[in-house]
């Protein structure tokens, strides 16, 4: 049953035969011209859309009854409807995690008009379009309440823990939050591949025992800290030299430990160093680093800029100057996609990087994940929840459970194999 959009037309009173009063009534109840519905391919039109759409652009005075806003609510509900008849599905038999399932499709998948990936606003208006909807008709009783979550359903077993307060350990119910991305993509799980983290590696520059001056090893080496550890951009730029010069390294492990306290959320955690990477930040420490500081003002940050910087040279590197350098490698590694943009009244196609800092913490994530499982802990989650700092193992559950299984075999390999590969690289 192939889904379309009709747009509404104007009424004439010649079309229709009436007295005054129900000419009156019916111009009174009419669609506005312009207003846009849904109707199947029999032409009957669908009745929950129509109402809703009604509700929400004609009754409301917060939406114009027709116009770009009207249009955008049909539209995602077009390609909602259109999804549902490719899956098989009544609108009404939906359960949540349908809706993550297209929420999948859309974040995976190009547009078949555009053949470009989906803006990540586009996908973040159409969800909340679609959570609208089914708020609203549980509110009208036409269908069950979408949102509350399912005793039975295994996701939701492994990621809830009782709701606060509530000794009975009802499963607490589903939000836009466990739907939407988030607006600034840190939720969007894109892990780097070995052969194109290499690539952007050796664009940022040689590990410390290979550099010659004027390179500098230090985007490379933070890059590596946080692929390695799984620290945010921001933990990685807090870090002194003490919290470095103060590690005790046991030969017979593969790490070092470090306890981090200036986190998100400022609780103190502890992270792993490969011994690669920890010997290659002492190597830049002794080498690199007390180059840059030399003959200026003192600084405990573990990561200044380069000697040659145009601006503040030895000062503590700043978190937009890493994210720029990476975003910079990513580029320069032809590791891009193609979007269009408004720009002064028209469409102008710019490239886009593919990759930004933050999925170095996801490819962390994935393949710690897989080291984990090989190693046959009994809660992965549990433990990954804890090396990343989430509060909650439900979080990790929500970001990392939809990428790990699709990850290419080779990030399977334990840690230590990966990060000796990458910094050969």
């Amino acid at each position: 049953m192939a889904i379309r959009i009709v747009t509404a037309g104007e009424m004439r009173r010649e079309q229709i035969q009436c007295t005054e009063d129900e000419w009156r009534s019916i111009r009174r109840y009419a669609l506005p011209p312009g207003f846009r519905y849904l109707v199947s391919a029999d032409q009957a039109v669908i009745g929950p859309v129509l109402l809703f759409l009604y509700a929400r652009c004609v009754k409301s005075a917060r939406v114009a009854s027709v116009g770009n806003s009207q249009k955008a609510f049909c539209d995602d509900l077009y390609e909602w409807f259109s999804f549902l008849v490719v899956v098989g599905l009544a609108w009404d038999e939906v359960v949540f995690s349908d809706l993550t399932q297209y929420r999948e499709a859309l974040m995976s998948t190009p547009s078949p008009l555009t053949k470009r990936k989906y803006k990540l606003s586009t996908i973040r208006r159409r969800l909340q379009t679609i959570s609208k909807f089914y708020r609203w008709a549980y509110r009208n009783r036409l269908c069950d309440d979408l949102f509350e979550a399912d005793p039975e359903d295994v996701l939701e077993v492994a990621c809830n823990a009782p709701a606060r307060g509530n000794e009975e350990g009802k499963y607490k119910e589903f939000s836009d939050d466990d739907l939407i991305p988030r607006e600034d993509g840190t939720d969007s799980v894109d892990a780097i591949g070995i052969e194109d983290l290499t690539k952007i590696l050796g664009i940022l520059g040689p590990v410390p025992q290979a550099r010659v001056a004027p390179q500098t090893s230090v985007y490379r080496l933070a890059a590596s800290l946080s692929v390695g550890t799984g620290m945010r951009l921001d933990e990685i730029t807090n870090l002194t030299v003490l919290d470095i010069l103060n590690l005790r390294p046991r030969g017979w492990q593969g790490s070092v430990p470090m306890l981090i306290t200036k986190t998100k959320g400022m609780k103190p955690r502890r992270v792993f160093i490969p011994l690669p990477i920890y010997e290659d930040i002492k190597e830049y420490i002794a080498g690199e680093r007390a180059e840059c500081v030399l003959g200026r003002p003192k600084t405990l940050a573990l990561f200044v800029n380069r000697s040659d910087s145009h601006r503040n040279p030895g000062r503590p590197l700043t978190n937009h100057t890493l994210w720029r350098n990476f975003r910079k490698a990513v580029l320069q590694a032809g590791l891009t996609y193609v979007e269009a943009i408004e720009w002064n009244g028209s469409q102008e196609l710019i490239t886009v990087a593919r990759h930004h800092f933050h999925d170095l913490r996801h490819t962390y994530a994935a393949v710690m994940y897989q080291q984990l499982v090989r190693r046959g802990k009994s809660a992965p989650w549990l433990v990954l929840s804890r090396l990343l700092g989430h509060a909650h193992v439900s979080t990790t559950i929500k970001i990392y459970l939809r990428s790990v299984d699709g990850m290419e075999a080779e990030v399977s390999d334990a840690l230590n194999d990966y990060m000796r590969r990458l910094r050969g690289g």
